[in-house]
């Protein structure tokens, strides 16, 4: 009984960590699991989409996945779709800073990764690697206010769907007092 019991915790945390509130839906406590699904990605969603899709990154952000890795299929969902993604913005840049001509950012690949998007225009217009990295930057430098909230928002959603996952862990055991 108590492996059992073992084995139905490890579950509901398990499938806390991957959606929020999932594993307070498996021990039936329908009231906070809404509340928490709700809540969490919420709060993850913001600060992932003010930021452009930029807040969860392997690149700009290694140490901050540790904290956002807490809602793990929130922030595996966002590494995923910012990696297929076009990066716009420091397009745009290379705009601004005459790197490149309109005609040539239109006949930039889309829904690539940005690593592929400049290994085409190297071959196709021959900017060279500073102009990109300062184009990165210029563009980075300009999302930073954004960038400190939405980073800051979805470190939070991840640091409190780990206590969520905790608590879903304890399950519908620890109402009735049984340990």
């Amino acid at each position: 009984m108590a492996g059992s019991r073992r084995a139905s915790a490890v579950a509901r945390f398990g499938l806390a960590l991957a959606v929020p509130g999932l594993g307070h839906f498996a021990s039936g406590r329908w009231g906070k699991g809404a509340l928490f699904l709700g809540a969490i990605l919420g709060s993850f969603a913001f600060g992932w989409g003010v930021t452009g899709g930029e807040a969860v990154s392997f690149r700009r952000h290694p140490l901050v996945l540790t904290a956002q890795g807490g809602a793990a299929g929130p922030t595996a969902l966002a590494l995923y779709l910012s990696r297929s993604r076009p990066q716009e913005k420091w397009i745009d840049a290379l705009l601004e800073m005459r790197a490149i001509s309109p005609e040539e950012a239109d006949r930039i690949p889309r829904g690539v990764s940005r690593s592929d998007a400049w290994d085409h225009l190297r071959r196709k217009t021959g900017v060279p690697d500073s102009f990109l990295e300062a184009a990165y930057w210029e563009s980075s430098r300009r999302a930073e206010p954004r960038m400190d909230i939405g980073v800051l928002y979805t470190m939070i959603a991840g640091l409190l769907n780990l206590l969520v996952a905790a608590d879903a862990a304890q399950g519908a055991e620890s109402r009735t007092g049984n340990r």
